[in-house]
Order: structure tokens, then sequence, then C-alpha cells
């Protein structure tokens, strides 16, 4: 991913993120469960940012739901996971190898994104 991306007019973080994921990823048809997101608008707004984005480069289905993580336990284990994996980037915590040592042979790329 690039170090500092130049988001497009009305293009977020968030999205650009999901959408690098994705195309990195090089899934045929992905199947995407987004937490954290519950007004409408918004939702449509990223749904259709991401079928654009992700058709542009020749991605023709996807589905894409949003979803409570109260509510779900494999986003629930998402967060802990993407949490620990931020935890062993925090040089100022003493456990911070720990993290990575626990999941490293899980894990095929980590992308670190500068804004």
């Amino acid at each position: 991913m690039k170090a500092s991306p130049h988001l497009a007019s009305g293009e977020t973080l968030h999205n650009y993120v999901i959408k690098e994921l994705l195309l990195k990823l090089e899934l045929s048809e992905p199947v995407i469960f987004i937490d954290g997101v519950t007004d409408k608008k918004h939702i449509q707004k990223i749904r259709a940012y991401l079928r654009k984005a992700l058709k542009l480069n020749g991605v023709e289905k996807s589905k894409i739901s949003f979803v409570d993580s109260r509510k779900d336990v494999m986003i629930q284990l998402a967060d802990i996971v993407a949490g620990s994996i931020a935890r062993s980037f925090d040089k100022q915590k003493s456990d911070h190898n720990e993290y990575i040592k626990l999941l490293e042979t899980k894990i095929v790329h980590i992308y670190e994104i500068h804004p």
C-alpha cells in the first residue's frame, strides 16, 4: 500500500484501506463483514464505493454486510487479532513482542499505513 494515499474527493481512509486490502488479497468474489456502521446512508455510501472500486479492478461479484460486533463472535475475534497486532507495534508496551509471537504463524502480510 502507498505510504500516504492521496484520497479522491469524498473517499475516506477507512474505505481506501478496505479497498486496497481486498485488491491485495486478489479475491474473485469477496465476502466482507464491516463492524461499527449503523447509519443507513453511510452504509449505502460504503457499499457503493467498494462495489464500484472493486468492479473497476475486475471484481464483478462481492457481498458486503454490516454487523454489530457485540452480536458476532467472529467479528469480536477479528477485533482481538487486530488489537493484538496493533499492540505489537507499540514499543512503549513491555509485552509488545508477545502479541506478534502468538500470531506470526497465521499472518500473511501486515500493511502499514502512515497517513
